[in-house]
């Protein structure tokens, strides 16, 4: 469920407001003025489903774009709730039925930044791997994955290109690189106190063996590795 604030001069929000008094899934319209009365805030409250579809047909105005701004806030719960006021009583899926673009734009962005939290996360994760990989446990090396927040640059190159944009783009590129930077040094760091632990002229607590240090330390599974 969306609630949308939509903030434009008043010869703007009269053409928005005739466009979502005709339509049927926009509940609890008002308007408020202010600005002493040269502008007005058109709000209402929709389906998650149907919010794309509206927005749409409202920035056809200039709303967002050119003039005026498009607030768009997420609801918990509404009381009372409304009612599906469709025609059809079976349930219609379409392609449509999503989140709007600014929405998806704001959560790709939000785990997309070179923060001190990312960069924590992406040490505790590569040190959690470098133990798995140490102790041969291949749940260890699985479980560190959950927690590399590296997956976050990925997603905004790959939104980046497919809205060509290069914002995005070079920016989830940059933080990967970061991201991958931090991964190798924490395994440089963690292979010089094993070598240390390990090593005859060392702690000497014998020999290491990992399974999962010789099956990943083959050209096969390397290459195979990159390609995925």
């Amino acid at each position: 469920m969306r609630a949308v604030h939509v903030h434009a001069p008043n010869e703007v929000t009269e053409k928005v407001w005739n466009i979502l008094i005709n339509e049927e899934n926009c509940h609890g319209l008002y308007r408020v003025a202010c600005d002493f009365g040269k502008s007005s805030v058109v709000c209402f409250k929709c389906g998650t489903k149907h919010t794309s579809q509206i927005l749409k047909t409202i920035e056809g105005t200039g709303v967002g774009s050119t003039i005026g701004s498009l607030d768009i806030y997420s609801l918990q719960s509404s009381i009372p709730d409304f009612k599906d006021t469709s025609k059809s009583k079976s349930r219609e899926y379409r392609y449509w039925d999503r989140q709007t673009v600014r929405e998806i734009e704001s959560k790709i962005d939000s785990g997309n930044h070179l923060t001190f939290d990312y960069i924590a996360m992406t040490v505790v994760a590569a040190t959690i791997s470098s133990v798995g990989l140490l102790t041969g446990s291949a749940v260890t090396v699985v479980a560190s994955m959950l927690v590399s927040p590296l997956m976050g640059p990925l997603l905004s190159v790959a939104y980046g290109i497919s809205v060509r944009s290069k914002v995005f783009m070079w920016k989830g590129f940059r933080n990967e690189c970061w991201g991958v930077l931090l991964c190798a040094l924490v395994g440089v760091l963690t292979g010089l106190v094993a070598a240390y632990i390990y090593h005859p002229n060392g702690l000497n607590l014998g020999l290491l063996e990992s399974s999962e240090m010789k099956e990943r330390g083959q050209s096969g599974a390397l290459v195979s590795s990159i390609s995925v």
